[in-house]
C-alpha cells in the first residue's frame, strides 16, 4: 500500500509539473550589454494561433527569431511586430540577438 501511494504521488506530481512547464505567454527584455536573450517555452495547442509582440528601442544589428521544436523559424531584423499567426501545435520559443551588445527591446509570445 505504502509503494501504491508513493508511485500514484509521483505520478501525479509528473503530471502536475507537466502543466507547468509550459506556459500560455512569456515575455523577455533585453537590456544594453546583452547579446542574445531567450523567452521560455509557450505551448501551442491545435486551433490556436502564436501572437508575437516585439518593440524594437534601438541598437544594431537586432534580430528576433521564433523557433518551434518542429523545425519552424520565423526572423525579423530591426523591426517591431505584432502578429497572430497559425502555426503547428507545439512549443516555441522567442529569441533576441544583438552582436553589437547595445541593443534594447522587449518581446512576448503568448497562446491567443
Amino acid at each position: 500500500m505504502k509503494k501504491f501511494v508513493m508511485l500514484l504521488t509521483s505520478m501525479l506530481c509528473t503530471f502536475v509539473f507537466s502543466l507547468l512547464a509550459y506556459a500560455e505567454s512569456s515575455s523577455i527584455q533585453m537590456k544594453k550589454g546583452q547579446d542574445q536573450l531567450v523567452s521560455g517555452k509557450v505551448h501551442i495547442k491545435n486551433g490556436k494561433t502564436l501572437r508575437l509582440l516585439v518593440d524594437y528601442q534601438n541598437g544594431s544589428n537586432f534580430r528576433w527569431e521564433i523557433r518551434g521544436d518542429s523545425g519552424f523559424v520565423l526572423a525579423g531584423n530591426k523591426a517591431d511586430a505584432n502578429l497572430f499567426l497559425g502555426v503547428p501545435s507545439g512549443n516555441y520559443q522567442l529569441h533576441f540577438y544583438c552582436k553589437s551588445k547595445n541593443c534594447t527591446a522587449t518581446g512576448e509570445i503568448s497562446n491567443q
